[in-house]
């Protein structure tokens, strides 16, 4: 399991090549999906992101978007901050939900990046996105193999005196919860900077399982408890923990 928690995006000036004067770039800062930055055309559309000094990137995600399954999409970083060469890009796999790609270990630390979008087709006649992410992630340790992962409603159903159900419609949504057994003092600390970060407020990106995203793709959620409640094993330093999530919108 690893959490996308600390992205760089959120850290810097974001340039877009073009932005609709009411859904700004700088909305992809803004941890809601609900608020997204939207171009004025479809096509060779780019966002770019100068991190003040070269550094390693482990992933690039994409989440609250409208690009269409006929678009190219790639993360692109240079030496140059006016992209005049390209020093890596990895294009992404298209998926109508979160669009993450896993970058190349070892050919990932630069200065300068870019998400391009190229979606000509696309017939909303614009690019919509409301989230992006560009970071490392927090490896975390094995998880108790009996997780929970369920499907949730906001929906109230009530019946009526006479026995007639009725409801208010609410959204669905996935709440995964995990219990880590054996926790490391090192894993510990780096856990416990991970919240100091995010407590309960940011969202994250959470892969389940990194290496079967086919089977449960990305996850943009938050935790639920205000804090983290460790219990101490009697064997040296060695810790268990439960954390839950909720997905966010």
């Amino acid at each position: 399991m690893r959490i996308l928690w600390e992205n760089e995006i959120d850290k810097y000036t974001i340039v877009a090549s073009t932005e609709n004067g009411n859904y700004l770039a700088a909305n992809l800062q803004d941890t809601r999906l609900s608020r997204y930055t939207r171009t004025t055309s479809p096509s060779s559309q780019t966002w770019d992101l100068d991190l003040a000094a070269a550094k390693p990137i482990s992933y690039a995600a994409i989440a609250g978007h409208n690009i269409t399954s006929g678009a190219t999409v790639k993360v692109i970083a240079s030496l140059n901050a006016d992209y005049s060469t390209t020093d890596f890009q990895k294009e992404f796999a298209h998926s109508s939900e979160i669009m993450l790609e896993a970058l190349d270990t070892g050919v990932t630390d630069y200065r300068y990046w870019r998400f391009s979008v190229n979606d000509a087709a696309n017939p909303a006649g614009y690019i919509q996105i409301a989230r992006l992410y560009l970071d490392t992630y927090l490896q975390m340790p094995p998880i108790r193999p009996a997780l929970d992962l369920p499907l949730l409603s906001t929906t109230i159903k009530e019946k009526s005196i006479s026995g007639q159900s009725y409801a208010d419609r609410g959204y669905i949504y996935r709440a995964p919860a995990f219990f880590f057994p054996l926790i490391e003092q090192s894993e510990r600390l780096a856990i416990e900077e991970m919240f100091e970060e995010v407590e309960n407020v940011k969202p994250v990106f959470l892969l389940v399982w990194e290496s079967s995203l086919d089977k449960v793709g990305p996850l943009y959620c938050s935790l639920i408890e205000a804090g983290l409640k460790w219990g101490k094993l009697r064997e040296g330093l060695l810790w268990e923990l439960s954390l839950d999530f909720e997905e966010e919108f």
